[in-house]
């Protein structure tokens, strides 16, 4: 991660807020965005850090978002978030910019339910190689855990469900790993303090 994106998205929020209005605001974000990055193949972590940093600071329940840009912003907020969990670097300056990486992706997925939804639809676990269901694990988990989502994730429980129960199947006849257990666990804490929900998973496997 390069060091601008910090930078970069306080100076595209700045110039945004001189716009009268946030509909205004939004709707140069969501055009600009569309037009010049939403079909792009590889986008640089530096320049999705920018566009979520900026983006998490205009945007809340009100605002209506296209579906190319909520696909878009699902796919940023997938990418960044395995990055955050799977790069290896520790030093002070990583740390202060994963903080504030991880708090753009949340605050952008508390205040859109739709991205997080199609965010969800995307971690399937027969796309991810064996290796990589530990990181699919965690992330899963720390966004249950996560007290602004965990109402989001409650309502898609069923897609929450099938991740964990197609996890469960590719670990079939493993020997039972910690963060397997984890994530039983968690899931089965979130559904159990809302009763709507469809049950626990069945940890027999």
């Amino acid at each position: 991660m390069q060091e601008v994106f910090v930078s970069t998205g306080s100076m595209v929020s700045q110039c945004l807020s001189a716009v009268p209005s946030r509909s205004q605001c939004v709707d140069i974000v969501q055009s600009g965005i569309c037009k010049y990055l939403a079909g792009l193949t590889v986008i640089p972590d530096s320049t999705a850090g920018s566009v979520l940093c900026a983006i998490s600071k205009l945007l809340d329940q009100a605002c209506l978002l296209n579906e190319t840009l909520s696909k878009f912003l699902a796919s940023l907020c997938c990418s960044l978030l395995y990055l955050l969990l799977t790069i290896e670097r520790e030093d002070e300056e990583h740390l202060q910019k994963r903080d504030v990486l991880w708090a753009s992706c949340i605050s952008l997925l508390t205040a859109l339910p739709r991205v997080l939804q199609l965010m969800l639809q995307s971690l399937q676990a027969n796309r991810v190689r064996r290796e990589e269901l530990p990181v699919l694990a965690q992330l899963l988990r720390l966004l249950m855990q996560h007290g602004q989502l965990r109402s989001h994730m409650v309502a898609n429980e069923f897609l929450v469900k099938q991740i964990v129960k197609d996890i469960m199947a590719l670990k079939s006849g493993d020997a039972q790993e910690q963060w397997l257990t984890d994530l039983h666990y968690y899931f089965n804490i979130c559904l159990a303090s809302h009763p709507q929900g469809a049950g626990a998973v069945n940890t027999a496997y």
